[in-house]
């Protein structure tokens, strides 16, 4: 990693095969070799007492070069527990590199569409993670660990009958109907159903049960226009049309508090369901002494339906 790790290794390799070595200089002023891939060449200077001399005192000095040869590792194929392995997110393939590994959107994740979080906007970390000047590894390792890609959330939230599509940017994915349904595929909440209706005059014109037109985005799930019969139903006073889409026509019904008057269907079509009540103004008794006068308070009527008496 650095001088310090050069040292150790020279001066354990120096003891491990000399005797009397007083002293190991390393003589590296070459950059640090850790995840530098490649045959790199090591001075150093041996200190020891030279050889059948008893006197301590009594040395000699040696140049060796010691050739360190550092082989590159595949983190991508390391097993999870190894201190070593990639750090690349679930999101993310990751990819060898010399000395050194990359994380990639790639095919199988995000059809090689750009990146979130580090390195945003690229599709690998090959290029914006690479170690600076006074940054170690770790800084390298926790910018390929934060690199994510867009991946394949299909079949989402999508309902049933949709096709789901993947779209590898902020949008996730799109919902599609077929051709013969309206909506925007997305699941419907519990207990919503819509209803939409076709005005066959209008092939175009799709509007709800309320007569208010809908668009697809606002409508959930998949859903088969309706022929709107009553679009083409002309009902009476007091009645409305409802849609019989098993029978294929619209039925015209009385409306809250009418009644349809079965013998004069014809005359009177729907009828109040109930009399009107009529209530006295004032009150129920009234004396009065002869020679002096009086006022009239007249009748109310109690009625639901009371605005068609116009009283």
């Amino acid at each position: 990693k650095d001088i310090a790790m050069v040292t150790h290794e020279v001066t354990k390799k120096v003891n491990r095969e000399k005797v009397g070595v007083k002293q190991v200089r390393v003589l590296w002023a070459g950059d640090v070799l850790h995840a530098i891939v490649g045959t790199h060449i090591v001075q150093a200077q041996i200190t020891r007492i030279k050889q059948q001399s008893r006197d301590s005192n009594d040395v000699e000095e040696t140049c060796y070069d010691f050739v360190f040869n550092i082989k590159d590792i595949d983190e991508c194929v390391l097993p999870v527990s190894h201190k070593w392995r990639h750090r690349c997110s679930s999101t993310a393939a990751c990819r060898n590199s010399q000395g050194s590994y990359y994380c990639a959107c790639t095919e199988s994740f995000s059809k090689g569409v750009y990146g979130l979080g580090a390195c945003a906007g690229e599709a690998d970390t090959s290029s914006c993670c690479s170690v600076g000047k006074g940054a170690g590894p770790s800084a390298e390792v926790d910018c390929h660990a934060r690199f994510q890609c867009y991946t394949n959330e299909c079949p989402g939230d999508c309902s049933s009958m949709a096709t789901c599509a993947p779209t590898y940017n902020s949008s996730r994915y799109v919902c599609s109907c077929p051709p013969t349904h309206f909506g925007n595929g997305r699941t419907c909440r519990t207990g919503v159903q819509p209803l939409v209706l076709r005005d066959p005059r209008h092939d175009s014109l799709l509007y709800n049960a309320d007569r208010q037109v809908v668009s697809a985005a606002t409508t959930c799930g998949c859903v088969k226009p309706l022929i709107d019969h009553c679009s083409m139903q002309k009902c009476g006073l007091h009645e409305h049309c409802v849609n019989d889409h098993a029978a294929g026509k619209g039925q015209c019904v009385c409306d809250k508090g009418y009644l349809l008057d079965p013998k004069n269907r014809k005359e009177f079509g729907c009828v109040d369901a109930s009399m009107p009540k009529l209530r006295l103004k004032g009150p129920s008794v009234l004396e009065v002494e002869q020679c002096h006068s009086y006022e009239e308070y007249g009748v109310e009527i109690d009625d639901e339906n009371d605005e068609e008496y116009g009283r």
